[in-house]
């Protein structure tokens, strides 16, 4: 079943293997109970990924660069399950192609699933990237969902019944902008009244009149 899950979600991506903007991610359960996740991307959107976020890191062969895309993954994408567990990755690989995917091999997910998490900042400098999460379970109805701009790349899922259902994300708003515009208008309001109060305070200059005749 794992092996014809896994054919099925490698054949839906070939039609993206030239979109720099879409990838997919795919975490399953085999039917011993271990996990495997596992993500593709166009290699033009990592290529692009690896270069803007380490400029001054050149990779010279094939292998360099599948352990930049590697370190790329894991400080970009997470999972968060029930609150506050995470998996271990046991082992990692990179296939490269026009279509490049990347496979995790991973343990400590619970049994017991009420809810998670996911965060996938991967392809972060690409214009209106968006993700593709599909997640199989033993026991869940199997279910897709889109990581996109509007979500801030964030999902936050939890279980109902034998279903797994997104929940709203608090949208974390940067009023960094209005802080400074409200800051300037403030100092200058500062300013102008002790500039007032000094034109009040200063005393008038006497000027005299001298007879020039």
């Amino acid at each position: 079943m794992y092996k014809i899950v896994i054919a099925l979600f490698f054949m839906s991506l070939s039609v993206q293997a030239h979109q720099a903007d879409a990838s997919t991610v795919l975490l399953v359960e085999r039917d011993n109970g271990s996990w495997v996740l596992q993500m593709a991307g166009a290699l033009t959107a990592f290529q692009h990924e690896i270069k803007t976020m380490h400029p001054e890191q050149e990779y010279k062969t094939p292998e360099e660069f599948k352990a930049m895309v590697i370190a790329h993954v894991k400080d970009n994408l997470s999972f968060l399950f029930n609150e506050n567990i995470k998996y271990t990755i046991t082992s990692a690989q990179v296939q490269l192609g026009h279509e490049t995917k990347v496979v995790f091999e991973v343990n400590g997910i619970p049994d017991d699933l009420e809810n998670m998490v996911v965060t996938n900042t991967i392809f972060k400098e690409i214009y209106k990237n968006q993700s593709t999460l599909l997640f199989f379970k033993n026991g869940l109805e199997k279910t897709k969902f889109v990581l996109n701009n509007e979500n801030q790349h964030t999902l936050n899922l939890k279980v109902e019944g034998a279903t797994l259902v997104a929940a709203p994300v608090a949208v974390k708003r940067d009023y960094s902008a209005l802080y400074a515009v409200g800051g300037t208008v403030f100092l200058m309001g500062v300013v102008n009244y002790f500039w007032m109060s000094y034109k009040e305070k200063k005393p008038l200059q006497v000027v005299k009149n001298h007879n020039l005749s």
